[in-house]
């Protein structure tokens, strides 16, 4: 494992051209950021953030991140007015391309030299708690960091960083659910080293405390099952993002690689491609039941978890009607196609159904509604309650989920879905079944990934 890990620790060091390249672009960023502030009489300071500031990024990753800090006393309007008028002054002076781009607040996106330059408006505060917004923290990330990381372990951070990309949990963004940069170098910080992290998160057992600053005793609270506080701001959780189930799958990953080192765990090999003959396969008798549409004009931290509160309201009115769903996931290629998958044990239901009444012993008054309200089905006694023998409205998952649910604005928003997504899905959605169903699987390939990868109950390190 050790000569695994010291040749992939290699591999990860950036070449000194490319080293050079990004710290000279970064240079001239923060230079023409002083001077392009200076000729709009701006009152700005340009500060280079995250891993290139660092020393952590990876090879071939080519973002340079600046912030632009503006006095408090600015407005937040005007803090969006003038951040984003630098951001692209200084990306046209570089001889640029520039867009703004939207997270928490606007910012400015722009290539320069074949580089990305993000350049992002916020308040200069002398302390991370008194940030106006999350991204205030960000200076104070980076100051801390690179007052405690030594050379070695920016080598660490470049193979934890790795080690999470290939396993699929690099992001703490909502589609991945994963860990931050940020929260890798804390990690290396803690512990020490990649693979001192690694015989840590697999034996990690809930809840999780990692206080660097030892912040714990000022009575602050979280819920979630690891708590990594942030060393600048104790009020924040960095691992926050974390989902129970990644956590599970970085415990699983971490156990796997030390009991089996290998370099499928870094750099792990293409999922192949899935023809519609192998479904039935992956199904093992299942039906695939698929709920398309196109994605509401929200940014991605926005639509992915409004896809998964739409796919668990599904999930609850199919499962309270009597169908039985194995599992659900969605995806979404964030620009024209969103979809919600379904696995569905239970396809079809008998055309009737019990509906249980009052016991024998209930109030007279209710025992005789029920049985005026279901006089025609002939109401009976079983086990010392009222029954009836009712015919269902839907006996098909499919038609059940088209005909009651997707074309249902109004329910839709009772059983959870955010209001927005359920107006798109009564506009836009439709249910994908039978022959509709090869067409859309064939006719794209990441969606065809997506419900291979899905499907195959394979972790992202076993397929190679």
């Amino acid at each position: 494992m050790d000569e695994l890990v010291a040749e992939i620790r290699s591999e990860l060091v950036p070449e000194p051209l490319e080293a050079e390249r990004i710290r000279s672009l970064a240079k001239r960023v923060l230079a023409t950021g002083i001077d392009q502030a200076s000729q709009l009489g701006m009152s700005a300071r340009p500060v280079l953030v995250g891993s290139v500031a660092k020393g952590t990024w990876l090879p071939g990753a080519r973002d340079v991140d600046v912030f632009l800090l503006f006095p408090q006393e600015l407005s937040r309007e005007a803090l969006r007015e003038h951040g984003l008028a630098l951001g692209q002054a200084v990306v046209g002076a570089l001889g640029g391309t520039a867009t703004v781009a939207y997270a928490e607040h606007p910012y400015v996106k722009g290539e320069v030299d074949g580089f990305a330059v993000d350049l992002v408006p916020a308040y200069q505060v002398d302390a991370a708690t008194k940030k106006v917004s999350s991204v205030g923290r960000t200076p104070f990330h980076t100051k801390f960091v690179c007052g405690r990381i030594s050379e070695s372990q920016r080598g660490e951070v470049r193979l934890l960083k790795r080690f999470c990309t290939g396993c699929d949990l690099y992001g703490a963004d909502t589609r991945t659910q994963g860990l931050s940069g940020y929260l890798c170098e804390l990690l290396v910080l803690h512990y020490g080293s990649f693979i001192d992290v690694l015989e840590a998160v697999a034996v990690w057992e809930p809840p999780v405390i990692i206080d660097i600053e030892d912040h714990r005793d000022e009575g602050i609270r979280f819920s979630e099952p690891v708590l990594v506080i942030d060393p600048v701001d104790p009020r924040r959780n960095v691992a926050a993002a974390l989902s129970s189930e990644n956590l599970h799958i970085f415990s699983l990953a971490a156990r796997d690689f030390l009991g089996k080192p290998n370099r499928q765990f870094f750099f792990p090999s293409p999922i192949p491609d899935m023809t519609w003959e192998d479904l039935p396969g992956k199904l093992s008798g299942d039906r695939l039941v698929l709920v398309t549409f196109e994605p509401p004009d929200v940014v991605p931290d926005q639509l992915w978890p409004q896809l998964r509160r739409f796919a668990r309201s599904l999930l609850t009115q199919a499962e309270r009607e009597g169908f039985v769903v194995r599992a659900q996931e969605v995806w979404s290629d964030e620009d024209k196609l969103a979809v919600v998958a379904l696995r569905v044990s239970t396809y079809r239901l008998a055309p009737t159904r019990v509906h249980h009444g009052p016991l024998l012993d209930a109030p007279e008054h209710h025992q005789k509604a029920f049985l005026e309200k279901h006089r025609a089905f002939s109401p009976r006694i079983h086990n010392r309650r009222w029954e009836v023998v009712l015919p269902r409205e839907h006996t098909l998952v499919d038609t059940f989920i088209e005909g009651a649910v997707i074309t249902d604005e109004r329910g839709l928003v009772r059983a959870g879905c955010p209001r927005g997504l359920a107006s798109t899905v009564a506009t836009s959605g439709s249910m994908v079944t039978e022959g509709a169903l090869e067409e859309t699987f064939t006719g794209n390939d990441g969606l065809r990934r997506f419900l291979n990868g899905w499907l195959s109950h394979r972790r992202r390190w076993e397929w190679g």
